[in-house]
Order: C-alpha cells, then structure tokens, then sequence
C-alpha cells in the first residue's frame, strides 16, 4: 500500500521516518529499507537522529539509492544494469564497426551532419567518436528513464534507429537491460522482505520511476516522505508558484490526502517581518517579541563580537543548536578580522571571560592572503 506523508518542515518528517522505523524494526539483523536520493541527505539524517538523542541510532539501517533499490528488486537471473559508460563503449564498437569493406555503421544512418563530425580521410576521427559516444550515451539513458514511448516517435531518424540498435545489448550471454526495460519485462518484484519501504528526501521523480514504485505498492508497503510548501500562499507570484511545484509534486503520488503532517510551525517576529517585505505590505499592529530577532547598539566593533560572542554562547547552551547551524553574515567581514580573532580566539582561562568557540571566516579576498603575496613578490 502507497502512503504519502508531507510536511512543511523536514525535521517533522525525519520525525515520522524514525517513528516508522522504530515501530517495525524488532530485529536488528532484518532491517528495513531507506531510500535516499544522496549520501548527504543520509548522513544529515543519520547526524539529526544522534543530534535529537534517539534511543536507536540505526547502525544497520539498510539505506540505498532508487536506481540501485529498483534494479535489484526488478532483476531477473544475471542481469547486470546498462550504465552510460556501458553504452558509450558499446555506441563506439557499433560506430567504429564496418558494413562493407569501405562502408563504416555510422555512414548507414543517412545523417550528413553525423558523417560530417565523425569522417576524416584516414577514417574515423577518435576524438569525436569517443565525444559523440558519450553525448548519445547519455541522452540515451535519460529517454529510457524519464521518456516514454511516445517519446521516441520524435526522435531524428537516424537517431531512432542508433537508439534501436544498441540499447539491446548482449555481451558473451550478460544482458545488459536499463530498469524500465527490466520493468516492461519482468512481471513481478524480487523483494523477500515484510518490512515497509521508506523513500525520504525526493524533491522530485521522474514519472517511469513514480509508475514502478506505484506498482511496487501493490504488493508492498511504501512510504513517500514529501516536503511541500503552503499551498495557502496566495498574496505572492513566487510564492504560489513554488506551492503550485509542491503540492503538484504531492498529487502525482497520490490523489488522496492521507497521512499528512499538517501543523506548520509556530511563525516567528523575524519570519512575519520578511514576509511584509516580501509581500509589500504594511503593519499596524504590535508584534509580539521573541528571540527570532534582536537589535544591538554597539559603539565599537569589539563589542559587536562581544555581544556577538555572548549570543552565540546562549544558543549553544540549548539542546537545538549546533555550531554547524550558525552562520554570521557582513556587509564587509574584513572590518571585522580583528576584533573576531581578539574575542573569539580567546582562551577561557580565569582572567577571561570568553569562553573558545571554533570558527571560520571563508570570505578574505586576496589582497589579505600571504601566498598571494608571495607569488606577487615574486
């Protein structure tokens, strides 16, 4: 069975993951399946459940990517899956290969302009075989995975027929087949396990792929895990626009609204007042006070960074707030070098009052690099 789960904030669907995830995971040697769209989206997953102090921090979570989760749930005995660097050798060997005597495969596709780019007087030009090669391979592998048929009654001629001919691949009795040729072929679904399938960080899918985890959860559970925007943000073109993407993106899985994550987070002073300037409008009303945003006076740049140095050192004293999650924007950070390196690089000692708190500043220009300098010298 499919069920979406979306949410405007993908903390709370990292919290329903772990929720899941905790409610079916009895042994530690079967686990479920998490599919992320990256290693990052893994990791920041992996540090959030650590972070929030989870009693389980998944050590064998089973984690996998889709391309990889549906060839080997869709393969069928020794099929291995068609890559780009597979079909570019393949294009070479079939675009190098003779017809006749003096006739090349490439000069049968009746295309001027590919004759034109591969021929030189001595035969092939390399250099553009292997360029050619690996451009079609590509485009190739993008029409299986997110074409569909339709599609390739569109295509050029001669690249209809290129594409007919080498995307069947058979190498000393290996099939070499792209996950919806898999798909169209086999009939069922190689998966043993009765644990759920969890998909977490898509922004987006193509709809080949969307179609097969569709089928998939016919016979298995699945769960979508969607970060979408408000769909009530009409008063903006930009705004709207980017509800219109989420909440299309929602649909597409699922027409039904099941499983929804719907509380939006408690909107703060600093949020309210971007959003009047983003919308242009005006406000007459008092807005309550809260932490979002604070002003200081200051009569030096030294304590700036002491009132800087001090409000970093209270977020950190709550349990939400890494070093990792703060960022310390300037209009000009260079002003600010030597104040920063005063305070901040300050050993806590007892005549000190500042506590040593790890930074970077990722903005110098070269004029203040020594190796610059250096080179200029010499």
């Amino acid at each position: 069975m499919l069920h979406v789960i979306t949410s405007l904030d993908l903390k709370k669907l990292a919290d329903s993951l772990y929720d899941k995830l905790y409610q079916c995971w009895d042994n530690p040697f079967d686990s479920p399946t998490v599919i992320f769209p990256d290693a990052k989206t893994e990791q920041w997953f992996r540090f959030y459940v650590l972070k929030e102090n989870k009693t389980n921090v998944l050590m064998n979570l089973n984690c996998d990517r889709l391309d990889s989760f549906l060839f080997k749930t869709l393969k069928d005995g020794d099929e291995q899956r068609l890559t780009v660097n597979i079909l570019r050798d393949f294009l070479i060997l079939k675009l190098s290969s003779k017809i006749s005597e003096n006739i090349f495969y490439f000069q049968t596709l009746d295309s001027p302009e590919v004759e034109t780019y591969l021929q030189v007087e001595n035969g092939i030009n390399q250099n553009h075989l292997y360029d050619f090669a690996q451009q079609m391979a590509e485009l190739f592998i993008e029409y299986e995975n997110t074409r569909n048929k339709t599609f390739f009654n569109t295509l050029p001629k001669w690249q209809k027929k290129l594409y007919d001919d080498v995307t069947d691949i058979n190498i000393n009795g290996v099939q070499y087949n792209s996950i919806p040729q898999l798909f169209n072929k086999n009939t069922y679904f190689n998966f043993n396990s009765k644990l759920p399938v969890y998909i977490f960080g898509f922004s987006g899918m193509g709809q080949i792929y969307r179609n097969i985890l569709k089928d998939f959860a016919k016979q298995y559970d699945l769960y979508v895990f969607l970060q979408t925007t408000d769909t009530d943000a009409k008063n903006n073109a930009l705004l709207k626009s980017w509800s219109k993407f989420g909440y299309e993106n929602y649909t597409l899985w699922s027409n039904e609204s099941e499983n929804i994550i719907s509380e939006k987070p408690k909107d703060s002073l600093l949020h309210k007042i971007q959003n009047y300037i983003l919308t242009d409008k005006s406000n007459t009303e008092r807005l309550s006070v809260d932490s979002s945003l604070s002003i200081t006076a200051a009569p030096t740049k030294i304590r700036e960074i002491e009132c800087l140095h001090t409000k970093v050192c209270n977020l950190l004293k709550t349990d939400s707030v890494s070093l990792s999650d703060i960022l310390v924007l300037a209009p000009d950070i260079q002003e600010y070098r030597v104040a920063i390196n005063q305070i901040f690089d300050a050993v806590d000692s007892k005549n000190n009052q500042y506590p040593y708190i790890p930074y970077n500043i990722v903005d110098f220009s070269a004029k203040n690099s020594l190796t610059v300098v250096i080179l200029e010298t010499i």
